[in-house]
């Protein structure tokens, strides 16, 4: 039978570190304290006067408040990182699944490079599902060992994220375990790296 789960948030992690042969995944599909609870009729709208580009922006911003708070320096933006992470979520909220694998068996590794994102000695993923506070997706990735081995980790030098908003979202979702969850209706992907040579300007969009 179908579950549903509704104002709780689905977070996943993975990171690759090269010449590695593979990738190490950690977290992946964990429910953060929450809990499950009844979902509500249909979608959560929105913040009011959102976009996916200013959501995209908060979670970048809220990353790098928690770098901040943690002594490290803030993460870059990255056009084509923003543009891997677009389509991974875009990937989940179509074909109805919560994995750092996409529907065509793709991998991070995969997909960045597919992307453009090549010569990097550090990559990292972070994925959650069913929130809409970038602010408490990153506090809830910070409670995750796993997650907080990305956010804080010295390769992270530059990000990009993808949102997506689907109002038409449905409790069929796939997750890594075999459950059927749902519906989400917000998606998130932040693709991070390390690419030696490279100087990007904290918050500066291109």
């Amino acid at each position: 039978m179908k579950q549903r789960l509704g104002l709780v948030v689905f977070l996943a992690a993975l990171c690759w570190l090269l010449p590695a042969a593979t990738a190490m995944t950690a977290g992946a599909s964990e429910l953060l304290p929450g809990g499950m609870m009844a979902a509500p009729a249909g979608c959560a709208t929105p913040p009011a006067g959102s976009t996916p580009e200013s959501q995209a922006q908060a979670l970048m911003a809220a990353v790098n408040a928690f770098r901040a708070d943690n002594g490290l320096l803030p993460v870059s933006y990255n056009r084509i990182l923003a543009n891997a992470a677009l389509g991974h979520s875009q990937d989940m909220s179509q074909n109805n699944f919560f994995s750092h694998t996409g529907s065509n068996g793709s991998t991070m590794q995969q997909r960045l490079l597919q992307a453009g994102y090549t010569n990097h000695e550090w990559a990292g993923e972070l994925l959650a599902a069913g929130q809409t506070d970038p602010s408490l997706i990153v506090q809830q990735w910070s409670q995750s060992p796993a997650h907080r081995y990305v956010l804080l980790n010295d390769g992270l030098h530059e990000i990009g994220v993808g949102y997506v908003y689907d109002p038409n979202d449905q409790p069929n979702v796939r997750l890594d375990n075999g459950q059927i969850a749902g519906p989400f209706c917000f998606y998130w992907t932040m693709d991070g790296g390390y690419r030696p040579g490279w100087v990007h300007l904290p918050l500066l969009l291109r």
